[in-house]
Formats: structure tokens, C-alpha cells, sequence
């Protein structure tokens, strides 16, 4: 359907001698997405290059549920760069912390009255969708109350109806590529959407032009995050030895009775670092609601279930300022409500059975696909809960052959990591990075976005 209404267009101005570039830029828009531009930003004083639209992707009539996006299209080559989508992890966190946070255009000032320009955001090589998912994230709903205890296949449901919705509503990106990406519990969101879009590729009538998923610092499952965390600690030196040798010779891998107590006396010590980027520091302000919920949403979730530019620790609670704004609300077409970067209820609902949930058949369903997917997992090399060490442990048990191993790659003449290209996937760390790559190293996070669109990753 989509694919049909772009080749129509582009007929329709092959008969009038002309190019999509020829065109006025409105008339490449339908009137629904038209309703959605945003004409103007508050609190944002530079001038900007680049088309943006907001508003909700309605994925279930009858229940009224709705997914708040926010798209902006590249300041490169619009009509020519590839769709990326990106939601943030949780699970129950915006995606709109990436996009004023991480990868997003736009960065909150401190008062969280006004926005500036980022000078690394990805949309400056691609057209990117940010939404927040699922319905209760953010400024998404829902107008039944059962949507808002969900899980893994549910959301993946809904994310690749909001797909289908954001290309019915700007078909011109039919035949663009289209990428999905996330980081954290994304390690569940995004081999589960990629499993969902192409098993609606092979049935459905409007397809997807997948080009793969692009996975950062991802939870897999809790055994190899208790690794990932204690163990990387351990690397850096921030435990003692008798203590780490005890937990790693009793629990590592497994549950046992001891390792609760072991485990509450290695966070004890950890207790006044920033466990998802240990080199860093933490948010120390008053008003502080604990910055970066995301992550803090996904470490209790996984004690829960049994185990465990210039970097600006707070800045995620300007970003709730701004977005509380009214005009802010109004000027992207939200509901006005209170906006919070992480939604408690659906996290505390979430099915709890899928954290245990391994992705590796997740991960060899894909690459083993028809589609020639491009997969890459990437994984900041300072970040403990969803650490590098943890990610090794069970990427390499896929058992798929390694074509080129550990590799240094560079940014500014300096080594910013390393990548291990398998049959199939590549491995990439970034040096230095804690778990949201894009905040603690946005210029190599990137060079890597670019590395992964040119198939250099």
C-alpha cells in the first residue's frame, strides 16, 4: 500500500518533468502529517534545517491506544536517508530521554526553560523516529486500563503497528530503509520487534523495507547481568578480592542461597558510584528525582527478578522540566499531562516472566532470516548493569564464526573501540561510553551510526 502510493508520486512528477527535490516540501506531505508539524519550539532561539512532527500513532481503535512520536528528518538528505526508529528501555522509559538526552536533536538547558542545538544528534545522517512505548510512557495512552499491564510480545505488537501507522501517514519513506534501534531493556524491545516486522513481511500485504536493528549496552537476561555488573566492578577495581573471588566461585552463572548476602555487600560498597557509567559522576542536585530513571527502573527490575558532548548527570531532570512545560505540550501536540521519563506502573506490571526470557533464539531467528538483516549490538565499555563483560558471555555462545576479531576502530585519531565482526553480526564497543552511549560519547556514538548505515560495522 505504502510502496504503491510513493511509486504513484513519483510517476505523477515523472509526467510533470520534475524531482521530489523540485516539488514545494508541503505538497510531500498528507494532510495528517501536516497537522502534526511543529511550527515552532519554544525556548529554542537557533534556527534549524530540518522538518519536525509530533503527535500520536493510534495502534488499537476500539481500546483508543495511542503512540506518542516525535520524528525529525535528517539534516542531511531527507528524502534519500534511511528511517531509524529509537525507544528507550525500562522497561516503561521514554523515548523522548533519548531524544533530549542522547541521540535527539536538542539538549535542555539547566533552568528547563529553554533547548539548544546538539551538534551530534543522529538526525544528522538519518531521519529518525523517537517514540515512547508502550501505552503509559510518556504522553502514550490508552483508554483501557488492561493495556497497561503488558510484556514483551504485546509491546512488540504495538510497536510494529505504530510502524504501519507512521507510513501510512508519510508514505514518500515507504521505500526508504528502515532501521530500529534502542539500548537497555531495548536488548528485548528490538530482537522482538525485528522478529514481529519480519514475520509480517512474509504475510502482509504492506511490508516493511527492513534493514536490521542496532542494539546498545542490551539486557539479555539476569544471570549474565549479575556478571556483567559485579564483574565489571571487579575489573575496575572497586571491590575486594576475597569478597568478589567468594561471589564469583559460588554464584557466577547461578543461584544460591549466599549470593544474596554477597551481592548486598558488593552494592553496599558500589552504593555512592553511578553503576551505569562507573567513571562518571552522579547527580548530586536537591531536586534531583535520581536522574536517569531508565536505568535505575531496569537495576531494580532485574534485583527483582533475582539478580542483578560533555556529560551532564542531571540532565535528564531539565528534560522533565522542559516537557512539563504547557506551551511545549501544545507546540508538540501532547495531551497535557504530567510527563515522567519513566512510567513505575508499567514497569512494576510488566510480565515478569519475559526478564528471564534468553534472546539468543531471538538473535539466531534473525540472523538466520531471508531479510539479510544488518545486526549490530554495541556495548559502552563503562557501564556495569548491562556491562560489555556480561554482553561477551553470551554473544560468543551463538556459535557463529568469527570473520574478523577484535579490530581497534578510531575517532580523532584515538582508539574508540573495538569490533569483532561474526557471520552474520558485528560486536562494537566504545571505549569509555556508560550505558546510554550517545550522552557519555556522542561523537563516537556517531561515527558508529555512521559506520553501521555505510555496512563499515
Amino acid at each position: 500500500m505504502f510502496r504503491a502510493t510513493a511509486l504513484l508520486f513519483a510517476g505523477f512528477l515523472l509526467l510533470l518533468g520534475t524531482s521530489a527535490l523540485d516539488v514545494p516540501s508541503s505538497t510531500r506531505y498528507t494532510s495528517a502529517a501536516l497537522s502534526d508539524e511543529i511550527s515552532a519550539l519554544p525556548g529554542l532561539s537557533q534556527t534549524i534545517s530540518f522538518k519536525q512532527f509530533s503527535g500520536y500513532l493510534e495502534v488499537n481503535k476500539d481500546h483508543g491506544k495511542n503512540i506518542f512520536y516525535w520524528f525529525v528528518e535528517s539534516q542531511n538528505d531527507p528524502v534519500n536517508d534511511p528511517v531509524l526508529l529509537w525507544t528507550n528501555g525500562g522497561p516503561g522509559c521514554s523515548g523522548l530521554v533519548g531524544f533530549m538526552t542522547e541521540n535527539g536533536p536538542f539538549r535542555p538547558t539547566k533552568d528547563g526553560q529553554s533547548v539548544s542545538l546538539n551538534n551530534f544528534s543522529w538526525n544528522t545522517v538519518a531521519n529518525v523516529l523517537f517514540v515512547e512505548q508502550p501505552a503509559g510512557v510518556g504522553f502514550s495512552y490508552s483508554n483501557e486500563k488492561s493495556d497497561y499491564n503488558t510484556g514483551d510480545l504485546k509491546a512488540a505488537d504495538d510497536n510494529y503497528l505504530a510502524i504501519l501507522q507512521f507510513l501510512e501517514r508519510f508514505p514518500q519513506y515507504d521505500a526508504n530503509k528502515f532501521y530500529i534501534s534502542s539500548e537497555s531493556y531495548g536488548g528485548h524491545y528490538m530482537p522482538t520487534l525485528a522478529k514481529r516486522i519480519v514475520e509480517g513481511n512474509t504475510v502482509a500485504a504492506a511490508k516493511i523495507n527492513f534493514g536490521g536493528l542496532l542494539v546498545g549496552n542490551p539486557y539479555n537476561f539476569p544471570e549474565e547481568n549479575a556478571l556483567g555488573m559485579f564483574g565489571t566492578a571487579w575489573g575496575h577495581q572497586l571491590l575486594p578480592k576475597p569478597l568478589y573471588d567468594q561471589w564469583s566461585a559460588k554464584c557466577q552463572g547461578r543461584r544460591a542461597t549466599q549470593c544474596d548476602d554477597l551481592e548486598k555487600k558488593m552494592e553496599s560498597i558500589l552504593s555512592g558510584l553511578n553503576p551505569y557509567s562507573l567513571d562518571t559522576p552522579v547527580c548530586t542536585e536537591e531536586t534531583a528525582r535520581g536522574g536517569r530513571m531508565q536505568r535505575y527502573f531496569l537495576l531494580n527490575k532485574i534485583k527483582k527478578s533475582g539478580a542483578l558532548g560533555k556529560y551532564e548527570p542531571c540532565e535528564s531532570n531539565y528534560a522533565e522540566a522542559y516537557l512539563n512545560r504547557a506551551d511545549v505540550q501544545k507546540a508538540i501536540h501532547a495531551r497535557p499531562v504530567e510527563w515522567e521519563e519513566c512510567n513505575m506502573a508499567i514497569n512494576v506490571n510488566w510480565n515478569q516472566t519475559d526478564l528471564s526470557v534468553h534472546m539468543e533464539p531471538f538473535y539466531r531467528y534473525l540472523i538466520d532470516s531471508a531479510e539479510d538483516l544488518h545486526i549490530v549490538i554495541y556495548s559502552g565499555d563503562d557501564d556495569s548493569v548491562c556491562g560489555t563483560m556480561g554482553t561477551q558471555s553470551w554473544l560468543y555462545d551463538l556459535g557463529y564464526p568469527i570473520v574478523e576479531e577484535w579490530t581497534p576502530w578510531k575517532v580523532n585519531e584515538q582508539v574508540a573501540g573495538f569490533v569483532t565482526k561474526f557471520k552474520g553480526f558485528n560486536f562494537v564497543t566504545v571505549h569509555t561510553a556508560g550505558h546510554e552511549v550517545p550522552t557519555y560519547q556522542p561523537a563516537r556514538a556517531l561515527v558508529l551510526l555512521k559506520n553501521y548505515l555505510s555496512g563499515k560495522f
